[in-house]
Order: structure tokens, then sequence, then C-alpha cells
């Protein structure tokens, strides 16, 4: 039997809300991304890449 100590648990804890962070991030910027490819017609994957290239200049 193993005792968690608190700071594993915060841990933990801490892990969880940043992958369901990184999640949602991911979800948004997929729906974005999609969004602004069907906005300018372009197919998903080349809007992806113009919005890398808007966010680096930013």
């Amino acid at each position: 039997m193993s005792i968690e100590r608190p700071e594993s648990v915060d841990l933990e804890e801490q892990r969880d809300r940043l992958m369901e962070g990184l999640r949602a991030f991911g979800a948004n910027y997929t729906e974005f991304t999609r969004r602004f490819a069907s906005w300018l017609g372009l197919h998903s994957t080349d809007a992806a890449a113009l919005a890398e290239i808007l966010y680096a200049e930013d």
C-alpha cells in the first residue's frame, strides 16, 4: 500500500489541468483554422500555415 504525499497529489492535479488546457487549446485552434480556411477559401492546412506566420509576426 502506498501513501500519496500532498506534493504528488498537487502535481497530479496540475498535470491534469495542464493537459485539459492543452486539449482545449488544440480544439479551439483547430476550429479557428477550419473557419479561417473557409472564410479565405483555402485548404485547412494552408490556413493553419498562414495563421502560424501571422502569430509569428505578432
